[in-house]
């Protein structure tokens, strides 16, 4: 063997083993224990075989879908069936994949549908006080920072924008896989843990048996965001007026059909079928793109809540913790609407 090809044996040995190292290193690292992830993950993997459907989505799902309550609701119209809630607060699609990719690679044994929330495929900025955390370097395989990468590409950002926002989440991927600055990342992630300590306790087996997964938004403690709603409550009216009042759908020249086309190629490839949910919030792009993508017939099933002439019920201030989230009251609500909306989807047997 020549000097040339040993030294480019000598390098790619290098860095093959570099790359197990750090995997290795990565994969023995605790989940980080942020917003009930490592709780539900944990739990989920002991009890995978006892659930027919998955509630994916963010803290509007996992705070607005009561699972034990729509599983009675389902049980009355004929279907006995377990639901679980993997709702997490602040986890969008992009992260969802990613737990999506993990949870049926348990390979569920009684697994048949995911009602997954739909969202628009915006990443987030560097500036949202999520984003370089432990839990959102997690994610950023190889596969969800591409997806990244061509939603900011699709974006009408200028393209110094477009390079920038991009090479932020690139930076996050090669500290996922490389483990690049992981003693003080880790050092970061517990002071901020001491400092913003979550409101609620921490989920527990007992919580996980009796409630699968749903988790109600505090009533005893008021955010800035149920704060903003409690003080000026027109503008919130008049955001949720503006919903119905939107007539124009947005173009899909700019939404991330790739990454939702991987999304259905996740679940055929597991056998699962896939119903996405628009959950009842006050943001516009979610409903518009639900709406056009579906006469566009690129979506199959979807449950669409957001629309307030028609369920008026769930934008009521008596349901709405903030312009975003359900109280209890609203969670209850919205859990008999989609069990009715979910038993025809499901088999349920006619009713006479």
């Amino acid at each position: 063997m020549g000097p040339i090809s040993a030294a480019a044996c000598n390098v790619i040995v290098g860095l093959a083993s570099m790359a197990a190292v750090a995997t290795g290193v990565r994969l023995s690292l605790p989940l980080p224990d942020d917003g009930d992830l490592a709780a539900k993950w944990e739990y989920f993997r002991e009890h995978k075989d006892e659930f027919d459907l998955l509630l994916f989505g963010s803290s509007t799902v996992g705070r607005g879908v009561v699972a034990p309550l729509l599983d009675e609701q389902l049980a009355r119209r004929g279907l006995d069936l377990r639901s679980f809630n993997w709702g997490i607060d602040g986890m969008m699609m992009f992260e969802s994949g990613y737990w999506l990719e993990r949870v049926l690679a348990l390979r569920p044994a009684r697994l048949r549908w995911v009602v997954v929330e739909l969202d628009d495929w915006v990443p987030r900025r560097p500036s949202n006080p999520e984003f370089g955390t432990e839990r959102s370097i997690a994610w950023h395989g190889w596969r969800q920072t591409s997806q990244v990468v061509r939603s900011w590409l699709l974006s009408e950002h200028p393209p110094g924008w477009k390079y920038r926002l991009s090479r932020n989440h690139i930076e996050l991927m090669f500290q996922r896989n490389l483990n690049l600055g992981l003693v003080p990342r880790l050092l970061r992630a517990h002071a901020h843990a001491r400092v913003h300590e979550e409101p609620l306790p921490p989920l527990t087996d007992d919580n996980l048996n009796a409630l699968a997964g749903y988790r109600a938004m505090p009533s005893d403690v008021v955010t800035t965001a149920r704060r903003r709603l409690l003080g000026d409550v027109p503008a919130y009216q008049e955001r949720v007026a503006a919903i119905d009042a939107a007539s124009e759908p947005p173009a899909l020249d700019r939404y991330n059909m790739h990454a939702l086309g991987q999304f259905t190629r996740l679940f055929s490839s597991a056998g699962v079928e896939p119903i996405y949910l628009v959950m009842p919030t006050v943001s516009l792009g979610r409903r518009g793109f639900a709406e056009t993508l579906g006469d566009a017939g690129h979506l199959g099933l979807v449950l669409d809540y957001q629309k307030p002439a028609r369920h008026p019920e769930l934008f009521e201030l008596a349901a709405r913790y903030d312009a975003d989230h359900l109280t209890h009251t609203g969670a209850e609500r919205l859990t008999h609407l989609l069990a009715e909306d979910l038993a025809p989807l499901l088999g349920a047997p006619p009713t006479h």
